[in-house]
């Protein structure tokens, strides 16, 4: 009888969706209940390799998680040429700055091989962490702590670069 409620009320998609989530440093300190949330506002995308997820430029309205697959990160350069910045593997996140404000992309994301993500929009997201203020505020804090972990490696960048002779 426990087996046949279990099973009814069991989403097989929505458990995966809450294991993948815990993995993202992001969310894994969530408890079950904020993960299940969060995975019920997901959005799953598949693209096909060279597909682009999003252009420099494009306005930022969503963080995207990536599941499977690769999405390499790039730049436009003057002449037309451009610059990869990273790959990102599953367990990955990009877009994240689309969290904080709408503004245009910063770089390119493109499917590098076959690919599935998850989308986090951001006004989904917001109206979640209202509801849930104790699970907003860690949310912030460990974006907090990327962003601040990016800002030294970024300072770090500039610094060797500047004491680099040409």
């Amino acid at each position: 009888m426990i087996e046949a409620i279990k099973s009814y009320f069991w989403d097989p998609e929505t458990e995966r969706r809450e294991t993948f989530l815990r993995g993202v440093p992001l969310f894994e300190r969530l408890g079950r209940r904020d993960l299940a949330r969060l995975a019920s506002i997901m959005t799953e995308c598949a693209y096909s390799e060279g597909e682009t997820v999003f252009r420099e430029g494009d306005v930022g309205r969503a963080l995207a998680l990536v599941c499977s697959g690769r999405i390499e990160i790039s730049r436009s350069l003057a002449g037309g040429k451009s610059v990869t910045l990273r790959l990102v593997e599953p367990g990955g996140y990009i877009g994240e700055m689309a969290l904080l404000d709408e503004a245009p992309r910063s770089a390119t994301a493109v499917a590098v091989e076959a690919s599935r993500v998850y989308l986090l929009h951001k006004a989904r997201l917001s109206g979640l962490m209202l509801s849930r203020p104790a699970m907003g505020m860690q949310i912030i804090g460990e974006f907090g702590k990327l962003l601040a972990k990016r800002f030294r490696e970024a300072e770090t960048k500039a610094l060797l670069a500047a004491e680099t002779p040409r």
